[in-house]
């Protein structure tokens, strides 16, 4: 999971922690590069807080090397990133449950 804001992608962390196995947190968009280019993961979170060029790329990157890896883009109604039908979408304003419903959804779906 990558955003800009801290307090958010712990609180996010410790609600997902409740129905996955382990959530990787990253705080720069470097570091979350990284993980897409050397480490398989099953869903990837990007935030709200990022801009659309670190949406874009991260995007790519993670279609690119992990074509399988599902990937969640938390946006409001001023999307940041480009929609797209291999990416899922939500709201962040519909709250910690529906994330969760979400999340299990998208790890569930093969």
């Amino acid at each position: 999971m990558y955003g800009n804001d801290s307090r958010l992608l712990y609180f996010r962390s410790m609600v997902l922690e409740t129905v996955v196995d382990s959530v990787n947190v990253r705080f720069s968009k470097e570091s979350a590069m990284l993980i897409l280019d050397t480490t398989h993961v099953d869903l990837f979170i990007i935030c709200q807080t990022v801009s659309r060029e670190e949406c874009d790329d991260l995007i790519a990157k993670g279609k690119i090397k992990w074509p399988w890896t599902k990937m969640l883009v938390l946006q409001g109604t001023n999307r940041a990133c480009p929609q797209s039908l291999e990416i899922t979408w939500m709201n962040p304003l519909d709250g910690p449950a529906k994330l969760l419903e979400r999340v299990d959804h998208l790890l569930r779906v093969h």
